[in-house]
């Protein structure tokens, strides 16, 4: 499975085939997330998020179906964290000992 867009489409999930090599099927996801996927253990979930809105679907082992999603309402904290990656980036990392 792949999670992938282009300029033209919403974002999608697709179900690939590689012995075939071809695409299965492909689920549209909400325009507007960022979208995000990752297997755990034998599921493949995905997150899409926008500012304080998130929501996280599951999709069938087979690949047969996306599941209804769950709402995952976070705190948006993007401006603090892209002040806290420049603060790390600026500062020295020590060397590391052998």
């Amino acid at each position: 499975m792949s999670d992938f867009r282009t300029a033209r489409e919403f974002p999608s999930v697709d179900v690939l085939d590689f012995n075939e090599r071809k695409l299965v099927r492909r689920f549209t996801l909400p325009e507007g997330f960022a979208i995000h996927g990752t297997w755990v253990d034998d599921d493949y979930y995905v997150y899409g998020y926008r500012k304080a809105t998130g929501e996280l679907w599951r999709v069938k082992t087979d690949g047969s179906e996306l599941g209804t999603p769950v709402k995952v309402d976070l705190p948006y904290l993007a401006p603090e964290l892209r002040a806290a990656r420049r603060r790390n980036s600026c500062r020295r990392r020590p060397a590391l000992g052998v």
